[in-house]
């Protein structure tokens, strides 16, 4: 497809190509998680897919980087306030700097399609919030989730903070 072509592609086919590939992700993530499950437990498959999840965000911190140096600084604003494309795929709203939240959640959404259980949900949920983790590591904020569709509230909320 060429760049033209590109640009011809709505929003709503750009958001439902990114939803889908972010749920064929969550799939694969719970796939792996019931191996392991299988093989070694709950509690080891919890732990392994997290740290999996983590090395995943760390790679995803790195493009971050790379395609946006100025992240380096350290500016809030420079990491929140992502482009519309990027916040539509989650129904997100930034109510003030530093906070995103997220009313859709195309992960969740997966894992109820393969009918998971509340406690499934609630284990890669939190490999999901590892691998966020894991790309905020290497930029220049931390991150707290105060709230996750994952655990059944109504939507997911990101506190990003500038390191000290």
């Amino acid at each position: 497809m060429s760049h033209k072509e590109l640009d011809q592609v709505s929003m709503s086919e750009y958001v439902e190509g990114v939803r889908g590939a972010i749920r064929q992700r969550a799939k694969f993530f719970a796939f792996v998680y019931d191996e392991i499950r299988k093989q070694y437990g709950k509690e080891k498959a919890s732990e392994i897919t997290s740290k999996a999840a983590y090395t995943l965000g760390v790679e995803r911190g790195k493009n971050s980087l790379k395609a946006k140096p100025e992240l380096s600084k350290g500016k809030l604003s420079d990491w929140t306030d992502r482009t519309r494309k990027q916040l539509v795929i989650f129904d997100s709203r930034v109510p003030k700097e530093g906070i995103i939240q997220m009313y859709d959640c195309p992960l969740v959404d997966a894992w109820k399609e393969l009918g998971k259980s509340t406690d499934e949900i609630r284990a890669l949920c939190d490999a999901a919030v590892a691998s966020d983790q894991g790309e905020v590591s290497i930029l220049p904020f931390t991150l707290q989730v105060t709230h996750r569709i994952g655990t059944g509230e109504p939507y997911c909320e990101q506190v990003y903070q500038k390191k000290i």
